[in-house]
């Protein structure tokens, strides 16, 4: 039989009927007993009979059993690898598979073949003699052709998978890349790629590492690993450290096998097994090195060069998604940055504007409210009925509201100062404000029949700087506002930390939680979503507080799911800060000489009536140029002046007064209150300031404290706003 006969049996599908129909004709051509073919499995390396003719089947198991323990290149001699031999039971041939033959099959001679294509050995023929039998003189001669036949069909089987797992991998390629440019989230990209590089070439694990940006280091953003993940996710990598920093400097992608001299880089600090295979290919974005992916085999199993080329082509196409993700994420970024500020700008400006007409609209009252309660207290020092002061009481009462009240527009609309700044612990802030809140999270939640936790994790050691008394009344509004969220009980979770430069508060609640639209209109004025319960002006006022004190406040809430508010205050600076309090300013009652100014006589009489019936000498002057002809260092012991007068305002007094006699107490009174500069206030030298309406104990008490000022034992610098 010629070769070309032989041909036409590589035709036949199905590499294993190719090779019976080779089998059985060179059995019956070379006369042997049996025929069978070997060649090494693509998964293991080891030997495996591929068709047997001839052998029994209980022989034909027994033998495979012997071929799994030997590779195609220790199958038989070394020296007999590339050329047909016959195998006799009489030559030692111990170690190699044919030995088990022999004990298989006594007395047996063996033709073996090797299939061999262009000098690359593919496996073997063999052929069986029992008993006496005789091999063919020409049997070698013989069976070459079908040895080669079997190299054929080995080698187009071969050829046929490669081609096939090729077409599978590009086709997979193209669905992974269509998949991975579906989103635009950076993480799932991220994920989407470490799962689908390590189903591409069947990995065991798989890690996403992205360079930073100044120090080069590798960072495992993404690992996927059923048994290692822990310590993986740990790994950082620096530039040029093992297989992924090399890849990284280098640009290409590299593949090391547990056998190769390159095992030192791929060994994973606190895991006890070297990977038997990994790979690492760089991910690259127009020319720029964002980081690499790393696939490793742990036990068994081998990469090859077609693996590497493969991940290469992925990787090139999961740098782009990355890279787009990562890109459409910093502009989503930086777009909500700016819908945020320009909402913060919007309310800004809607404060600003509402804080100018509340402004004058405080001045006037204000005014008006200290001639009211100016009066009631006067006549209640006159009167004994005590009809009249009940009277009296309630007149006084409803003025002192009505400056709380104004007090209030004020502060939401952020034109009050918070006065005098302290250093402040947030957390003894929150603790306070939550004792403060007791009645309504506690005793007004049992009464209707709910519970209501308050969990409070205080871990910041930082401190503020601001007003003690603000801030409370901050986080008491939060948390009530969480408290009118939870009507069917629930918890509120305060805590405290330090992130970076400023100290973070959040007040959380898993309550009824509130729509976009809604947490957008949550911090204006006289909004309100609790009808008649509500007047609108808690949160705006928190709002007003926060941004007080250089800070920032936002809610992250959705219908259902509760609501976070999150307070970011700046850390206290390392500089003094002023800490007076009243009680170190005391003295015992004197009487004074007083020059009181204002433009507006009902004051001044209000003010003479309250002074002259405590014992004071009073002297008004109506306007600022008529009180600073009046002014006579040594005829005052102090001066009362109002702050808006035409022609010469209160400033205008104060520096007159401070350039003729520097130790000369100044006592600023004015309708505008707390809206005044702290700066101008400052370079004004000014000791007291005293927001309108104003009652008799406080000015009463700024005359004592003054006589300090006057007696040198306090200055401008510890000046209080009262």
């Amino acid at each position: 039989m010629n070769v070309s006969e032989v041909n036409v049996f590589s035709s036949t599908s199905g590499l294993n009927i190719t090779l019976e129909i080779i089998c059985h004709k060179a059995k019956s051509m070379l006369h042997a007993d049996w025929c069978t073919c070997f060649a090494p499995n693509s998964q293991t390396g080891k030997m495996k009979a591929l068709v047997n003719w001839g052998l029994s089947e209980e022989s034909y198991v027994e033998f495979q059993g012997f071929c799994g323990n030997f590779s195609l290149k220790n199958f038989i001699a070394a020296e007999e690898l590339e050329k047909p031999v016959i195998i006799d039971p009489r030559d030692n041939k111990q170690g190699t598979a044919f030995d088990g033959i022999n004990r298989l099959s006594p007395g047996e001679r063996i033709l073996i073949c090797p299939s061999l294509m262009y000098g690359q050995l593919f496996g073997y023929m063999a052929w069986g003699y029992r008993l006496k039998k005789s091999l063919p003189s020409d049997a070698i001669e013989r069976a070459e052709p079908f040895a080669d036949q079997a190299a054929l069909s080995l080698k187009y089987n071969q050829l046929d998978k490669m081609t096939r797992r090729q077409n599978a991998r590009l086709a997979a390629l193209l669905d992974l890349s269509t998949t991975i440019y579906s989103s635009l989230n950076y993480t799932e990209v991220l994920e989407k790629v470490a799962v689908y590089s390590k189903d591409l070439v069947g990995a065991d694990s798989c890690s996403i590492y992205i360079r930073k940006k100044f120090s080069g280091d590798l960072v495992p953003l993404v690992v996927k690993d059923r048994r290692y993940a822990e310590q993986l996710k740990t790994h950082v990598v620096k530039a040029g450290e093992y297989l992924t920093g090399q890849v990284v400097v280098d640009g290409i992608g590299k593949l090391v096998n547990r056998d190769s001299k390159g095992v030192a880089e791929v060994v994973i600090p606190g895991i006890e097994i070297c990977p038997s295979s990994v790979i690492s290919v760089p991910l690259i974005w127009s020319e720029e090195i964002l980081g690499a992916i790393t696939l490793r085999k742990w036990e068994s199993g081998t990469f090859g060069k077609g693996d590497l080329d493969i991940l290469t082509i992925f990787a090139r196409q999961a740098a782009d998604a990355i890279e787009n993700a990562r890109l459409f994420e910093s502009l989503e970024k930086a777009y909500n940055e700016l819908s945020t500020t320009q909402e913060q700008l919007i309310m800004s400006e809607r404060l600003r504007a509402l804080g100018e007409m509340a402004g004058g609209i405080a001045h006037d009252f204000n005014n008006i409210l200290g001639i009211i309660l100016g009066k009631s207290q006067i006549l209640q020092r006159i009167t004994d009925n005590e009809k009249i002061l009940n009277g009296l009481k309630t007149i006084e009462k409803s003025a002192i509201e009505g400056a709380k009240t104004v007090l209030r527009i004020q502060e939401f609309t952020r034109v009050a100062s918070p006065g005098i700044e302290s250093e402040v612990d947030m957390n003894q802030v929150v603790r306070d404000a939550v004792e403060v809140t007791k009645p309504k999270w506690k005793d007004d939640a049992q009464r209707r029949g709910v519970f209501i936790e308050i969990k409070l994790e205080l871990t910041s050691s930082q401190k503020v700087s601001g007003t003690p008394s603000d801030l409370k009344e901050a986080i008491s509004n939060l948390i009530g506002n969480a408290v009118d969220a939870l009507p069917n009980g629930g918890s509120v979770v305060i805590s405290t930390q330090d992130k970076n430069e400023f100290l973070q508060i959040t007040v959380a609640d898993d309550g009824v939680g509130m729509d976009e639209e809604t947490a957008k209109k949550i911090f204006f004025p006289f909004f309100t979503t609790k009808s008649k319960m509500g007047t609108g002006l808690g949160l705006a006022v928190t709002y007003g507080i926060i941004s007080r004190h250089k800070g920032e406040i936002s809610v992250d809430s959705r219908p259902g799911q509760g609501s976070v508010f999150s307070i970011k205050l700046p850390h206290l600076l390392s500089r003094e800060v002023p800490n007076v309090e009243s009680g170190n300013l005391t003295v015992g009652d004197r009487k004074a000489r007083i020059l009181v100014i204002d433009d507006d006589e009902n004051i001044l009489n209000i003010i003479y009536e309250m002074l002259t019936n405590c014992g004071h000498s009073i002297v008004t002057a109506v306007g600022g140029k008529e009180g600073i002809e009046k002014f006579q260092p040594e005829a005052f012991d102090m001066v009362f002046t109002d702050l808006g007068m035409p022609e010469v305002s209160g400033w205008d007094v104060v520096r007159n007064v401070k350039n003729r006699d520097s130790m000369m107490p100044t006592i600023l009174i004015s309708g505008w209150g707390a809206q005044l500069d702290d700066e101008a206030l400052a370079n004004s030298k000014v000791d007291f300031v005293v927001a309108k309406p104003f009652q008799l104990q406080k000015l009463l008490d700024i005359i004592n404290r003054a006589f300090l000022v006057k007696e040198g034992k306090a200055s401008h610098d510890m000046a209080l706003r009262v």
